[in-house]
């Protein structure tokens, strides 16, 4: 059984230490090094930094605080990849709706679906029955006419990068249930 709440540093600093590890990394290519011989670039580079450890850990904490698992990552729904294309009907014939899903979570045979976003998320009802928010019901549908899997969710979690400061709590997932 998964604790509701974890309190173990060593796991955080693990992974904020695999950020850390990966900027270093893209830190090494020309295209970016060049930056670090500036300081005011060198410090927005320290608070990409932080603001990524941020994002990462909460992104983990969301996972092992949960029930759900997450299964697939990345996952593709078209024709011979992943699951299959959603096919629509219309007055102009079939339409095959291809894609690729942030998230994939599984918890018994339920599944919900999770999109990253970094800019501005409008979740309101008035968005979805204008046709403007389809994407994550579309994505929905994608898995659920591809497996036997019962749809229990879809979700937007919101990627800032409005460098917050510590007390600030901006990584909660918004959609519906």
């Amino acid at each position: 059984m998964k604790s509701t709440l974890i309190k173990d540093t060593t796991k955080e600093e693990r992974e904020q230490g695999l950020v850390k590890e990966v900027i270093s990394e893209i830190l090494t290519e020309e295209k970016y090094s060049r930056f670090l011989n500036d300081h005011q670039k060198e410090f927005l580079f320290s608070n990409i930094e932080r603001e990524s450890k941020r994002v990462c850990y909460n992104v983990y904490l969301s996972i092992v605080n949960s029930k759900f698992n997450n299964v697939k990552t990345e996952v593709e729904f078209k024709d011979g990849k992943g699951f299959n294309p959603l096919k629509l009907q219309t007055k102009f014939g079939e339409y095959k709706l291809t894609g690729k899903i942030d998230r994939l979570d599984v918890y018994d045979n339920n599944f919900r679906i999770i999109d990253y976003k970094t800019g501005t998320i409008d979740n309101s009802a008035a968005a979805f029955y204008s046709g403007r928010k389809l994407q994550l019901y579309l994505y929905l549908n994608a898995i659920k006419e591809s497996t036997n899997l019962t749809p229990v969710g879809t979700y937007y979690y919101p990627v800032h990068d409005k460098f917050l400061d510590k007390t600030e709590k901006s990584y909660t997932m918004l959609g519906s249930t």
